[in-house]
């Protein structure tokens, strides 16, 4: 036998190192399926890869589709070649990784899944994994200070780093579920106080079991009760419920969120402590190869990746290079199609064209509203099983998706129109919060943007693909259409979705969507192909910009670890003055948190700073300021109109406010919606709306009128009982004393939303409060409706005056709001 890599030695005797272009052409059992020569964008990242391999940290920016695996693959070939091993190629889930061995073996590039293989030890093959493998508290890599030696690695590729961050986020957090052995119980008692400081009544209603509530327990409280609740947790160290999870975040709890919810109490570090897994953080090669990171600072967060690689990323000369994607939204072409035609819609494109039809929705609650319409809903560890069934090129009709948004790939006849069906749900209760915190800023704007592109992504996997995607659900409409999601876009997702607001012009409604997708679109109809493949050929990737707050927070966390606090408190100091409000606020309480270890009294001084720039954080010891909400200057008919004037059309001003009368849904599941939307509803009939009780203290409501006039408003759309509870009267009594004592100079009227208007006989409410009953805020929803819909109608032509009859005339005007859609209570026998 002729060993004839002894040939490719150089006049000096020295091996060359081959890059992944080169070894790509050299790879003579390429499976046939593949070309001879590399894409462009494969090239050109490879080439700039191999002109920085040296760097330890490279951030690689491709669309989906772009051939991603491929370059990581032959990435981590390189640098077998050039001596630098053990290699291993991370995906986000097990499905991915089983995905990616087949890739290599097309390739011909040797790969396993076993750590324990021999030849991925000694440096002669990859080795294949997921996330949820390397990342956890026994995990086979090792753990820092744990019993299995750690597996030290030449170089390691994060394939989908952005997918991965959420089982980071898991792994590295501390959840125990409310009916597990008296521990939830236990913690929540420690904690009670202090939540009733923040809310009383949110920490009431938790405390019955109220779903979908929860708290912040203050750091000064948490840091001050640490050693009982490391007390509490070490009996469970070794049990199922922390084994995965304790050695992760054992020594990084002093600067920890502890997330206290109806269902569980949650327990997370502010920054990931990736350290804890040497064979992440000590790896002298890592690549981070992300497609539609909204924001790649999570890379410095999630796993301490230097600011200065972020704003360096390798990138393709084009952002062009994916799928076709014909992105329409029915429900703004025509505001009156309802879901259920959507979804008859989805029905007779899988019937006719004998299609796979994916929906992705938020929830399991939502995946219920397609059970007449659906072939199968899929839950969960479902999901793999049955996305194996649709590569295999099975035709199973329409499928339900329940929030898989990400980690899967539905490439070519697996998938030919996606559905997104309303607004992705956060899952995990810090991330509640946050969003809470930063409500209607740039930052939850950009993260729901990710999570969007992501589930749009799902259907078109190459350059050669091509899949439909319909956005259903008039909440997710209007973030997209309305309120600047579609600006944090990646380049060739923003240029589809304008393409296709262009020809919806041409498309009237439904039908006319229907005959778009069926007979032009699935049929590759020359003219959409060349125009389509227009708009993406000049695109270039945005300059990445990161976020300071993400980056001081995690600066902050490592200098803490090692106490030194001068230098973490300087960090976050630092970046407080170039944020808004929102964000500095926030930037101010992780600041307090770390002063609060040695000088308690400043903490709270600087806490109540942060409050005053963002009333949604927690409370001070010694309360906030308070500061009213001002009636209009204006008239209610010009407030109406100067708020319409926000709306780039009738569609779009109306797709919104029928977005906020879906959100106003009874139920405990929706309590948290219902809340917000109809604070947001506020400024569609001319008022101003606003939550105290979110705020610190006061009703859940408070809607600003006309003249010194309010609406004091205590909602609950989640109750089911006969009668109005005692409790929820003194609620309701209680807010009237608040607002006597902040607007002694105005007039307050006292509404309850409740299903019924008939009081407990042991309770009292104050003379002149009315219900608004299930009945009446269905009346209220459906006048919304029309008022929404004859606004519409004139949207460009409308007066102020013209205005003022419509609110008139649909009862909506403030002299005759309250008493119109409300009735007297009555008190029970």
């Amino acid at each position: 036998m002729i060993d004839f890599n002894a040939f490719r030695k150089n006049s000096t005797g020295a091996k060359p190192v081959p890059s992944p272009r080169e070894i790509y052409l050299s790879l003579a059992s390429k499976a046939q399926k593949l070309s001879p020569y590399p894409r462009d964008v494969q090239g050109e990242v490879w080439q700039q890869w191999f002109d920085r391999r040296s760097e330890r940290n490279l951030v690689v920016k491709m669309n989906t589709g772009g051939g991603k695996t491929i370059v990581g693959l032959l990435i981590l070939q390189s640098c077998i070649e050039e001596g630098i091993s053990p290699v291993v190629y991370v995906t986000p889930n097990k499905m991915l990784a089983s995905q990616a061995l087949e890739e290599a073996m097309a390739l011909g590039v040797a790969a396993t899944l076993d750590v324990n293989d021999q030849s991925f030890r000694a440096g002669k093959c990859i080795l294949i994994t997921h996330i949820h493998k390397i990342v956890n508290g026994q995990s086979v890599f090792g753990v820092r200070g744990g019993w299995r030696e750690i597996l030290n690695l030449g170089a390691i590729v994060f394939d989908d780093a952005h997918i991965s961050l959420e089982t980071i986020e898991e792994q590295f957090s501390i959840k125990i579920p409310k009916g597990d052995n008296g521990l939830y119980r236990k913690i929540f008692d420690l904690f009670y106080n202090s939540l009733v400081t923040q809310s009383p009544s949110r920490a009431l209603e938790m405390s019955d079991g109220a779903p979908h509530r929860q708290l912040l327990v203050p750091f000064w409280i948490w840091q001050n009760n640490l050693s009982t609740v490391i007390e509490s947790l070490h009996p469970y160290r070794d049990s199922d419920l922390l084994k995965y999870h304790w050695p992760l975040v054992q020594e990084h709890l002093k600067h920890s969120h502890c997330v206290i919810s109806s269902e569980s109490i949650e327990i997370t570090p502010h920054s990931i402590p990736v350290a804890m897994i040497p064979s992440i953080a000590n790896a002298p090669r890592r690549v981070f190869m992300t497609a539609t990171l909204a924001d790649d600072s999570v890379l410095s967060s999630h796993f301490g990746v230097d600011p200065k690689t972020i704003v360096t990323p390798i990138v393709p000369k084009s952002a062009g290079d994916v799928g076709d994607r014909m992105i329409l939204a029915p429900q703004v072409v025509d505001p009156t199609t309802s879901d259920e035609q959507c979804m008859t819609l989805a029905r007779q494109l899988a019937d006719e064209e004998k299609i796979n039809v994916i929906v992705i929705v938020p929830s399991k609650q939502r995946s219920a509203h397609w059970k007449k319409f659906a072939d199968d809903i899929w839950f969960e560890s479902a999901v793999d099983e049955g996305v194996a069934r649709l590569r295999a090129g099975e035709t199973i009709g329409v499928v339900v998706l329940v929030n898989r948004y990400d980690g899967i790939d539905l490439a070519g006849d697996a998938c030919r129109v996606l559905i997104l069906d309303g607004l992705p749900d956060v899952r995990r209760s810090i991330e509640v919060i946050k969003q809470g915190y930063l409500l209607g800023s740039q930052k939850v704007t950009a993260q729901l943007a990710q999570r969007i592109e992501q589930g749009a992504g799902r259907g078109v996997r190459s350059i050669d693909d091509y899949c439909a995607v319909i956005l259903m659900g008039k909440s997710l409409c209007a973030h997209v259409y309305t309120k600047g999601v579609r600006e944090k876009f990646s380049p060739a997702t923003r240029a589809q979705i304008d393409l296709s607001e262009e020809m919806a012009s041409a498309v009237s409604n439904l039908s006319g969507v229907k005959s778009v997708i069926q007979g032009q679109f699935l049929k590759r109809d020359l003219g959409w192909v060349s125009l389509s493949k227009g708009r993406l050929s000049n695109l270039g990737y945005a300059p990445p910009t990161p976020d300071p707050l993400y980056i001081a927070i995690r600066e902050a966390f490592d200098y803490a670890e090692i106490n030194d606090y001068s230098s973490a408190t300087e960090a976050l100091r630092n970046c407080c003055a170039s944020l808004d409000d929102k964000t500095g606020g926030l930037a101010r309480q992780y600041l307090a948190d770390y002063v609060n270890t040695y000088d308690s009294a400043e903490a709270q001084k600087i806490q109540r700073m942060a409050v005053s720039k963002n009333r949604q954080l927690l409370k001070p010891i010694a309360g906030i300021t308070f500061s009213r909400a001002e009636t209009a200057s204006a008239s209610q008919a010009r407030g109406c109109l100067d708020f319409a004037s926000t709306f780039q059309d009738g569609n779009h001003y109306s797709v919104a406010i029928q977005s906020i009368i879906e959100n106003l849904s009874t139920g405990e599941d929706f309590v948290p919606r219902f809340e917000q939307a109809l604070s947001d509803i506020a400024q569609f009939i001319g008022f101003k709306g606003s939550r105290p009780e979110q705020e610190g203290e006061g009703p859940d409501i408070l809607w600003s009128m006309k003249n010194q006039q309010y609406i004091v408003i205590e909602c609950k759309s989640g109750a089911s009982a006969a009668t109005i509870t005692k409790t929820y009267c003194n609620q309701l009594n209680g807010s009237k004393i608040w607002f006597d004592r902040n607007y002694a100079d105005c007039i307050g009227y006292q509404l309850m939303i409740h299903p019924s208007s008939v009081i407990e006989t042991a309770a009292s409410l104050t003379p002149g409060t009315r219900v608004m009953t299930f009945s009446k805020l269905d009346e209220f929803k459906e006048t919304l409706r029309a008022f929404g819909a004859a606004m519409a109608l004139k949207f460009s032509v409308v007066s102020s005056m013209e205005v003022r009859a419509l609110l008139v005339s649909h009862n909506l005007h403030a002299s005759k709001l309250f008493e119109h859609f409300s009735q007297p209570f009555q008190q029970g026998r």
